[in-house]
């Protein structure tokens, strides 16, 4: 199975390592686009950090399960 996140080549970190990783990475940074600019406008007394920790938990959660080495490493 070929994992979406792994270790960098160059660098430290971890890094998008199919187009699914690319994928969830777009996905998950223009979901945090709509929640600060449009979900933050209808409740404005919830500070924007209420809506973008949650969904940078749930982006890491998805990096942390789908996170590895390839087979053919």
């Amino acid at each position: 199975m070929r994992r979406w996140f792994g270790p960098k080549i160059i660098g430290v970190g971890i890094g998008p390592r199919s187009w699914e990783g690319w994928l969830a990475t777009l996905v998950f940074a223009g979901g945090g686009v709509v929640l600060a600019r449009w979900l933050h406008p209808l409740l404005p007394k919830t500070p924007v950090w209420a809506f973008e920790l949650p969904w940078l938990a749930l982006f890491l959660l998805v990096v942390a399960l789908t996170y590895g080495r390839d087979a053919d490493d």
